[in-house]
């Protein structure tokens, strides 16, 4: 008696928060950045035809396909140029040299169509329809009807009083009209009584490559040279759809995308939006890094079936839009446009009453952005003993408007913003009569005593009215931490708070022997934040840090609370009673009655999930700003999205010794799926093989990276793997039957 063991899959869903958006190149394993075309199928997947094989994105990875000789079940040429899907489920290739079928199941290609004299078809193909009456053309050098009967293609010629030959582009519009264009003389319709209507270039019709028909049933020509054409029904003419001025664009694509809207795909101009209503055209503005949406050749778009979008840009690559994108912005070099404050690691923050930005770097000096977002000036580090530093760690402005600069090697400085220049502070001596270098934080209290927190030479103040430094021991011997690397000055409380490399410690400054009192020591504190109610608020080393005030408790949330990481570097609060966290690895959103978090990556558009320690800043139309590795995020709290949606979870791949399980495939001599592979509930194997994985993902492809997915076999104790683990591995089970359980979450919240 022959043992099997049976694997049964039940899929189940979570809510989760948060979009993100992709970007897909050949450094990331797309086969070619020359991409013709962007497909969804009807399971989801999403299929990118370039001049280079064809890929195939499941959620998970990239699959390509490439051409293999002597296998015709493999793609016949690694130039794809187009793809389409029957009424069927059917997807259809077309190639450099002809059209072939995928199989899901096996994941194979059928042999190239051939005519019914067995010669197969020979035509680089460039677009596939299907008619309302089911038949499906494809159009190329030869026109053809094709025909899909037991997994194979076959073709037959078309007697037409059109031309079939040379046919760049095909269409039927809603009143099954076929319009062809071609090169050389334009454009043919034909109506259902097989009437040829002909629209030759001439000296207003230009040559026109695509047609599209919208919603409406308008019907739109786009020219590689000359913009977009609108088909007058009145004048039976071909009109241009702008003005002259408008017009001088390259199209090469035309995408519906609802009823008022028509997106238009140039080669070199970005992607343009066509208002059916207002009659107006705009820029789609969608940088993402290296990719320029003002410059961008755009050769497909997609909408897919969650409303996501997806861009091919020609030369560089795919990006995937969220239908809801969230509202980081984003100024550094990882932008083409938005390249304002250099490359370097940002590591102070100041906004002024004006809307002046200073943005401090690490080896940069000070940018100086105007708010118009232009740079206004970059003060660099020089021979001249007025210059900045070139490494600035705290930015602050007094009640008198001086902005003082902290660096990490030439103190403490005051800046003249009309020079430019410095004016250093030359009594900041420490106990060893050395000069203090390392200046990390400033804080003003309510008399005119601005505090200074320094790395090794303990905390001082300068006397805004004598205009001398002097040590904190000349006001209290309480204090004695010399490592401090952050401040907090609490009007109502009169009370300065340091975070020190011991821990939090607040300093009464309104009593008259000063104490000192600890809410927390054994750690580093790296921000401080008063909220509302009065608690402080800390980021640590160890986590983020409760102080009730009320009560002297103190409580650590970390990653087991849902903190995305316990290296809190910033905090921010905003009007709607939520904490902002940066952290070494993304943001963190708190609130505080809730006690729930929600966490941010990079993936959804941040500067980087790496931030830096205390640059943060909240400006007075409560735009939240963070400085980190990469560059400035800042946001407004209202812009950014949470909101729930389901995910719905299924199996993308199953392995057996390493190889992926295809239909065909056997154990014990019985086949192990009967079916795709994301379609299978059950899976068969022998008692010998019984060391198996599974790969997994969402349909929903806009935030695969961060779903954080748990798992049960038998309804045993569920297991979470860590955050952008989609693949689970099975050895050595006992014959029987298993029940494979999975549910998907967004991070951890």
């Amino acid at each position: 008696m022959r043992n099997t063991l049976i694997i049964l899959f039940i899929c189940f869903a979570a809510l989760c928060h948060g979009q993100s958006y992709k970007i897909f190149t050949a450094d990331q394993g797309l086969s070619s950045s020359l991409i013709n075309r962007i497909h969804q199928d009807h399971n989801g997947m999403i299929w990118i035809a370039t001049e280079d094989g064809l890929n195939r994105y499941d959620g998970v990875k990239l699959t390509v396909y490439r051409h293999q000789p002597d296998d015709e079940h493999s793609l016949a040429h690694n130039y794809v140029r187009t793809l389409f899907e029957d009424n069927k489920g059917n997807l259809i290739i077309g190639t450099y040299v002809g059209l072939q079928m995928y199989n899901p199941a096996t994941d194979t290609f059928s042999p190239l169509a051939k005519h019914e004299n067995g010669e197969v078809l020979k035509s680089y193909v460039t677009n596939i329809i299907q008619r309302k009456n089911g038949d499906i053309w494809a159009s190329g050098n030869i026109m053809c009807k094709l025909t899909i009967s037991d997994g194979k293609l076959s073709v037959e010629d078309l007697n037409l009083p059109i031309p079939t030959t040379s046919v760049e582009s095909i269409m039927e519009d809603k009143s099954e009209n076929i319009w062809i264009t071609r090169e050389e003389d334009g454009i043919y319709r034909m109506d259902t009584q097989k009437r040829v209507t002909h629209y030759p270039i001439n000296e207003k019709i230009p040559y026109i490559a695509i047609l599209c028909e919208d919603m409406q049933g308008n019907v739109y020509g786009g020219s590689p040279q000359n913009g977009v054409f609108l088909f007058d029904k009145t004048t039976e003419m071909f009109s241009p759809l702008f003005g002259n001025d408008q017009q001088n664009f390259p199209v090469k694509a035309l995408y519906s995308v609802n009823q008022d809207e028509l997106y238009i795909g140039t080669d070199g101009n970005g992607l343009k939006i066509f208002n059916n209503k207002t009659r107006q055209i705009s820029d789609y503005q969608f940088e993402e890094g290296i990719f320029a949406s003002k410059t961008s050749k755009v050769h497909s778009v997609l909408k897919d079936k969650t409303g996501n979008y997806w861009i091919a840009i020609y030369q560089k690559g795919v990006i995937m839009i969220p239908s809801q994108r969230n509202g980081f912005k984003y100024w550094g070099c990882k932008s083409v446009s938005k390249n304002i404050i250099g490359a370097n690691c940002i590591t102070a923050l100041y906004k002024d009453n004006s809307g002046t930005t200073y943005v401090g770097t690490d080896n940069d000096g000070l940018y100086i952005i105007d708010k118009d977002s232009k740079q206004q000036a970059h003060l660099t580090h020089s021979n001249d003993p007025q210059s900045v530093p070139s490494i600035i760690v705290s930015l602050y402005e007094d009640s008198e408007q001086n902005l003082w600069i902290g660096s990490y090697a030439n103190g403490a400085a005051r800046l003249d913003r009309r020079t430019g220049k410095c004016t250093y502070l030359q009594d900041l001596v420490d106990k060893n009569g050395k000069n203090v270098r390392n200046v990390y934080a400033f804080a003003e209290d309510n008399q005119k005593r601005l505090w200074i927190a320094t790395m090794g030479g303990g905390l001082f103040y300068y006397d805004l009215k004598t205009h001398k430094v002097n040590p904190v021991s000349q006001l209290t011997q309480n204090f004695g931490d010399y490592w401090i690397c952050s401040l907090h000055y609490s009007p109502e409380k009169d009370c300065l708070y340091t975070g020190t490399y011991n821990g939090l410690c607040r300093i009464d400054l309104g009593k008259s022997d000063i104490p000192c009192q600890y809410g927390l020591q054994e750690c580093i504190i790296y921000s401080i934040y008063e909220h509302t109610d009065g608690n402080i608020w800390a980021g640590t080393s160890n986590g983020l840090l409760l102080w009730n005030q009320q009560n002297n408790e103190t409580r650590i949330y970390s990653t087991n609370d849902g903190l995305t990481n316990n290296s809190v570097y910033a905090i921010r609060g905003d009007a709607m009673d939520y904490l902002w966290i940066s952290t070494s690895n993304g943001i963190s959103r708190f609130h505080p009655v809730s006690q729930k978090f929600t966490n941010y990556y990079v993936s959804d558009g941040l500067q980087g999930n790496e931030f830096s320690k205390n640059t943060s800043w909240c400006d007075k139309k409560g735009t939240i700003w963070f400085g980190g590795v990469n560059g400035i995020t800042y946001f407004n709290p209202l812009e950014i999205i949470a909101t729930n949606k389901k995910w719905h979870v299924r199996i993308t791949d199953f392995y057996l010794f390493g190889q992926p399980v295809r239909q065909g495939m056997t154990s014990g001599g019985q086949d192990i799926i009967d079916c795709p592979v994301f379609e299978a509930q059950t899976f068969r194997l022998a008692h010998q093989d019984n060391s198996f994985g599974i790969e997994f993902s969402t349909q929903e492809l806009d935030n695969t990276d961060r779903v954080v997915y748990t798992y049960t076999m038998n309804n045993n104790q569920w297991t979470t793997l860590p955050q952008g683990t989609n693949r689970v591995s099975f050895s050595n089970l006992a014959p029987g039957t298993y029940h494979f359980s999975l549910k998907a979450k967004d991070g951890i919240i």
